[in-house]
């Protein structure tokens, strides 16, 4: 496993933002606890647009030893819910046709990310990983997306294939994707969710790193965030939004 230099959170995220900003997609980047910078979860937006639902980004977060990098997808509300409640369209809760969402889904079922992902896996050279954050709303006129979903699971990522890895169902949403043994899998399931129109889903590709401290930066493991931007490559067509 390659390390990366590691000074805080904040550090970290301005970092990537000037590698990743170009002429054409400015980043900007957005902090998951603005009271403790340093620490707290990252995001990198292609927009300075918030809230960012709607938008595929990068995310960057720790854990223990490592530091964890990857693609987040938001899955929102349903046109059910949005018939139910119709404010929510102005809170940008509701999947409209610009959601990286669709892109994701269609994916899902046609290859297109299995191939994706066999191409990221290829040029990180580490492990791969989908974690899915998920919260059901019943009323979802005062969900927050923002804080912590009900449940979660996560599969180790190879060559096509799943192995789940820890699986938190506090609610029993989408209990099913234990079973998930490939993307299509996964796919399948949330089509036959019954209650799919009043669940979030934050969708998470990523890969970590071990975090290095001073004494490990002449280590021929570190790797730079020139260096990881660049193998994030095949991830980057679910950055944005459609258009």
């Amino acid at each position: 496993m390659k390390k990366v230099k590691f000074g805080n959170m904040k550090i970290l995220a301005h970092s990537f933002e000037s590698i990743l900003t170009s002429e054409d997609i400015k980043y900007t980047p957005r902090p998951w606890n603005r009271f403790e910078p340093e620490e707290s979860l990252w995001w990198l937006l292609p927009t300075n647009e918030w809230p960012a639902y709607k938008y595929g980004k990068y995310q960057l977060w720790k854990d223990d030893k490592y530091l964890n990098i990857g693609v987040t997808i938001e899955k929102g509300f349903g046109e059910l819910a949005a018939i139910a409640f119709p404010k929510l369209k102005k809170k940008d809760t509701i999947i409209e046709d610009k959601w990286m969402w669709n892109k994701l889904y269609i994916d899902m079922d046609n290859g297109k990310l299995e191939e994706t992902l066999n191409k990221f896996e290829k040029n990180i050279n580490q492990d791969v990983f989908i974690n899915m954050n998920i919260g059901l709303a019943f009323d979802p006129s005062d969900y927050d997306p923002m804080k912590p979903k009900s449940d979660n699971i996560t599969y180790k990522y190879n060559q096509g294939k799943l192995s789940l890895l820890n699986h938190r169902n506090s609610r029993g949403v989408l209990e099913e994707l234990k079973n998930a043994k490939s993307i299509n899998n996964i796919k399948e399931t949330i089509s036959n969710y019954k209650d799919i129109n009043w669940t979030w889903i934050d969708y998470i590709i990523y890969t970590r790193f071990l975090r290095a401290d001073m004494k490990d930066l002449d280590n021929n493991d570190l790797i730079s965030t020139t260096e990881i931007c660049d193998k994030f490559k095949p991830l980057k067509k679910y950055i944005g939004i459609l258009y």
